[in-house]
């Protein structure tokens, strides 16, 4: 496609110097006129950023791997690669992926991600995104997901039964 060359040079200068490459990666994007065209060129960045179904992992370095980049990023993708637009594979049998398949992945992995990256940063980002997704269902869930990692990064030890007892009095 006529994407491929600009989306993966994008993609590895993502993964080497996030801050502006993100900033170029929007700005690319926008001056896309043709909105399927500018979902094809998301769904190329994105698989090409983060690797594919077919291809496994991503060659490009991991710099974007930050709870602000992965937010930016996450909201990007969703803008361009919409849920509703998503391919429903679930038992419709045997199937080939295609591009939209890999970038649906590569698009829901990016929240992954961000989930798996300890402390404060990621946790006040998957808020930010709980707090304005427009998906009411997508909220509750990431609202879960955020407070679930809060509860397990905790640092709070296992009270006794007579602290408890004492926190009780």
């Amino acid at each position: 496609a006529e994407w491929d060359h600009v989306a993966r040079w994008i993609a590895v200068w993502v993964g080497v110097a996030s801050n502006i490459a993100i900033t170029a990666l929007i700005a690319r994007i926008e001056s896309i006129p043709d909105p399927e065209q500018q979902t094809l060129f998301a769904m190329i960045f994105v698989t090409q950023l983060l690797g594919g179904r077919r291809s496994g992992g991503s060659a490009v370095r991991q710099a974007f791997k930050t709870p602000e980049h992965l937010k930016s990023l996450y909201w990007l993708m969703h803008e361009y690669i919409r849920r509703e637009d998503d391919i429903d594979r679930a038992g419709k049998g045997v199937y080939s992926p295609e591009l939209r398949d890999d970038a649906q992945d590569a698009r829901d992995y990016l929240f992954k991600l961000l989930n798996q990256i300890p402390g404060k940063e990621s946790f006040l980002a998957l808020m930010e995104i709980a707090e304005t997704h427009p998906n009411e269902e997508s909220r509750q869930w990431i609202m879960f997901q955020a407070k679930t990692k809060a509860e397990q990064e905790g640092d709070i030890e296992t009270w006794s039964p007579v602290q408890v007892k004492d926190f009780n009095d």
